[in-house]
């Protein structure tokens, strides 16, 4: 189970004044079609990778698996405030753990973390395939952040926001329905969606890959 603590105090994943160089636009003309734009695109892209990349605070609950590690389902992980184990909330201390890789979302604990699979018994007690449950609460911060001028948000997926925004605002007077059009003698034919799985386009979805978490 995933909890949303603490929200992030940012919606988009670029900023107006990115978008608006982005497109060559130095008027103030369409700033409010251009907002709209960067929220639409930023919603898009956290669909599409599955998860809000923005910093957040968390509360999971996660198995143990017997080993020194537990991961966390939401990345890249910047701070673990309290770890818990088993129904009554013990505390486990925190001296006793750290981040090993925040891009992975691992916590690592010298002692270990219990097997917290369970027993299931024919002619003989034995472990239950896959009967891990969740004892470990894990309240932590996890995710990049974003403000004018000074981000930890990589590159590559504001990049990705920036091209789903002005595919997004360029694309807002044009008919869907029409495939091309012809005045006079220029003929123009539009690029045809076919992955309708996605409101990205080519451009961003290639930034993304590498992002992209299947559930």
């Amino acid at each position: 189970m995933l909890t949303v603590m603490t929200s992030s105090t940012s919606a988009g994943l670029t900023d107006l004044a990115s978008l608006k160089t982005h497109l060559g636009i130095t008027t103030t003309d369409a700033d409010d079609q251009l907002t709209d734009a960067i929220l639409a695109a930023s919603d898009a892209v956290a669909t599409h990778i599955g998860y809000a990349p923005l910093q957040q605070t968390y509360r999971e609950t996660v198995a143990g698996f017997g080993s020194r590690t537990l991961m966390l389902s939401r990345t890249p992980v910047t701070a673990v405030s309290a770890l818990y184990y088993g129904t009554t909330g013990l505390l486990v201390d925190p001296a006793s753990y750290v981040i090993d890789n925040a891009e992975a979302g691992f916590i690592v604990r010298d002692q270990g973390f219990p097997w917290s699979a369970g027993v299931e018994w024919d002619l003989e007690g034995h472990v239950a395939p896959r009967s891990e449950k969740k004892v470990f609460i894990v309240e932590y911060t996890a995710g990049w952040t974003f403000s004018t001028g000074s981000h930890t948000l990589p590159n590559d997926l504001e990049h990705a926001a920036l091209e789903c925004a002005k595919s997004l605002y360029l694309g807002r007077k044009r008919d869907g329905t029409i495939a091309s059009r012809t005045v006079g003698d220029l003929s123009v034919t539009y690029r045809l969606r076919t992955d309708l799985v996605s409101a990205l386009p080519p451009e961003s979805l290639g930034f993304l890959e590498r992002y992209r978490r299947i559930k």
